[in-house]
């Protein structure tokens, strides 16, 4: 479970580098959204590896945070490239704030569900804009990123399964952590066309 989140880590620092210029061209908002998203990636695979390596409910606050950072960055990304890029600063904005607040919350009072709401309501509220709008022909494949979200709840789910099933070499929430960074690998894939060969398709 400390390995698996070298994935995180790979995935941050790849996707933060192909938003460097020579890589595919983007609107300012989505720059700056696909920058938190990629950055919070990268925390997320140092927390996450603090907190498997030492768990307690202090070092829980540092794998959950960055979370609610890459959250919000998805969040933004989304809004700038189905509604507008004044509603994706906006949002963007709003979960950096909400995100981390909803993290301190449950640490001060115990309660979750403000986490909870962050996380799978903000899933919910994306699966239903994508499927109510067309990203057009330079569209990010946020389908896959949320294929690959799925994938990663099933594994933590069958957490327990696959230790036993693979002999207790690897764990499913090991493999959570491999398919969420897949789903960061997708969008950081899309980003590595050359400006030419995007403005050719």
């Amino acid at each position: 479970d400390v390995l698996s989140n070298l994935a995180f880590v790979a995935v941050g620092i790849v996707g933060l580098a192909r938003l460097q210029p020579g890589h595919r061209p983007l609107a300012p908002v989505m720059r700056v959204s696909l920058k938190v998203f990629f950055l919070g990636l990268l925390l997320t695979g140092f927390g996450s590896a603090y907190y498997h390596w030492e768990p307690t409910n202090d070092t829980l606050v540092l794998d959950r945070l960055p979370m609610t950072i890459l959250f919000a960055g998805v969040f933004g990304g989304v809004l700038t490239e189905r509604v507008s890029a004044r509603s994706g600063l906006a949002v963007l904005v709003l979960m950096m704030v909400v995100g981390p607040a909803s993290v301190l919350y449950w640490k001060v009072s115990g309660d979750v569900s403000l986490y909870a709401v962050v996380q799978f309501g903000g899933i919910a509220a994306i699966l239903l804009l994508l499927s109510l709008t067309r990203g057009g022909r330079d569209a990010l494949p946020w389908w896959a990123l949320l294929a690959w979200y799925g994938a990663a709840k099933i594994a933590e789910a069958g957490d327990v399964f696959v230790w036993n099933a693979t002999r207790e070499v690897f764990a499913g929430h090991g493999l959570k952590h491999l398919a969420a960074a897949a789903g960061g690998l997708a969008i950081a894939n899309a980003l590595r066309r050359p400006a030419a060969a995007a403005a050719a398709r």
